[in-house]
């Protein structure tokens, strides 16, 4: 599943999921809907816990060569949890190599513009 996927949780009228009676009995709340009813559309936006680092932070430290270990050391991840997501946000204005669990195409397109290497790891850290 994307980092940035949006589940379908249910829709909601009246505060309440269509067809559901609250404690004191039915409010009326209608089994189907006409284009009428208000009705809130529910999205939950759903997260894997990779530690996420953009290119941008990358090009300002030290160093050509980052992986998961440089990263904790230097304090910019404190925890893996399920790996390390390197982003395309920001400005890479060097050559440098990266270690990650996941990259997003636009950091693999701006490392590889740059000169630099993009290495995907084993399996995401337990």
């Amino acid at each position: 599943m994307s980092n940035h996927e949006l589940l379908f949780v249910g829709l909601f009228y009246a505060g309440l999921p269509i067809g559901a009676e609250p404690a004191g009995g039915k409010l009326g709340i209608p089994k189907t809907l006409s284009s009428e009813e208000p009705v809130h559309l529910l999205l939950v936006q759903v997260f894997d816990k990779f530690a996420i680092v953009n290119l941008g932070r990358l090009d300002k430290l030290e160093g050509d060569t980052f992986n998961v270990d440089s990263l904790l050391a230097a304090g910019v991840i404190n925890k893996v949890r399920d790996g390390l997501k390197v982003l395309g946000t920001g400005q890479l204005t060097r050559s440098i190599t990266v270690e990650a669990h996941q990259f997003s195409k636009s950091a693999v397109e701006k490392i590889q513009k740059a000169g630099g290497t993009a290495q995907v790891i084993g399996a995401a850290a337990q």
